[in-house]
């Protein structure tokens, strides 16, 4: 802070101002300028020295003559000492009253251009009647706000707990699932095993059957070529036996070819696979996430309808 007044050391000296970084080290120089920032007092020496910061060269230093009566402190104007967060080096002194914001110059002329009221900190205090917030109200505010932030640093490592538990309960979940899907998938097995199972026995018995039926038709075939050649020295039983002969050929014939076709007849598995892989690679999961609000500041008093 400013050191003013009348200072006597060692040096038996007297300054109206002494330089406030020469007094903390015990010395006794005459100040000759006052910044309004640093809300310190300068020796020539410690001016030239606080012009070289890039950071302190947009300070404003106030010649001797503004701050030589006792009222100083009461005259000098009061301006922001916060520097911009865009434009580090330049303070925030200027208020936009189109978009209620504080800003540096720098930002009013990338920003502002456009606004017909930007003005100048220090006149809007000087033109500016009791604040419409209480600045004990904000610092309420700003208090009740830090407790909110305590209460969430505070139910962190619950919340977390509660988080771990959740995913170790889903992967439980989507475990279950999957041997779900398995007990389904071997039952579905299973059918298709048995559909092949009963397919392949009944073409089994038809094969079977056809064989045997062929064995009684070639008997049958052979007792009338049989038949046929021991009756050429008798023309009437020959003619009889022509007659039965072509009679049996063309029943034979009809049945052999049925049974030719019936045995001829295989099967196949028509996999439905293509439709249910389609089907799953559909589906991006098995289930999905939902969320569950946890009240961390009191019940609240919304109603809420249960939908499942």
């Amino acid at each position: 802070m400013a050191t003013g007044g009348l200072h006597v050391d060692t040096s038996d000296e007297i300054f109206d101002f002494t330089c406030s970084p020469c007094a903390e080290q015990n010395k006794n120089r005459e100040a000759v300028r006052y910044c309004v920032e640093c809300q310190d007092y300068y020796c020539q020496s410690c001016t030239d020295m606080h012009k070289m910061f890039p950071a302190m060269r947009g300070h404003k230093l106030l010649n001797k003559a503004d701050f030589n009566s006792s009222s100083h402190q009461q005259n000098l104007p009061q301006v922001p000492t916060e520097r911009c967060n865009v434009h580090k080096t330049k303070v925030i002194d200027m208020y936009c009253r189109d978009h209620d914001e504080v800003c540096c110059t720098s930002c009013v002329a990338e920003n502002h251009r456009p606004c017909s009221s930007v003005t100048s900190i220090t006149d809007v205090v000087k033109q500016r009647e009791e604040t419409e917030r209480d600045v004990e109200t904000l610092i309420q505010e700003f208090s009740s706000l830090k407790k909110v932030c305590l209460q969430i640093k505070s139910g962190g490592d619950e919340s977390m707990s509660k988080i771990d538990l959740a995913k170790e309960m889903a992967y439980e979940a989507i475990k279950h699932n999957r041997k779900e899907l398995e007990t389904v998938l071997d039952q579905l097995e299973n059918t298709s095993r048995k559909q092949v199972e009963h397919e392949h026995r009944r073409l089994s018995n038809q094969h079977v059957e056809a064989k045997q039926k062929a064995m009684e038709l070639e008997n049958r075939l052979t007792k009338r070529i049989s038949s046929l050649q021991s009756s050429t020295s008798n023309k009437a039983q020959q003619f009889v036996s022509e007659k039965l002969g072509l009679k049996d050929l063309a029943e034979i014939s009809e049945i052999a070819n049925t049974i030719l076709k019936d045995t001829m007849t295989c099967f196949e598995f028509a996999t439905d696979y293509p439709s249910i892989r389609q089907s799953l690679l559909e589906i991006e999961s098995l289930g999905e996430i939902k969320r569950h609000g946890q009240c961390l500041f009191g019940p609240m008093n919304t109603l809420y309808e249960v939908k499942a």
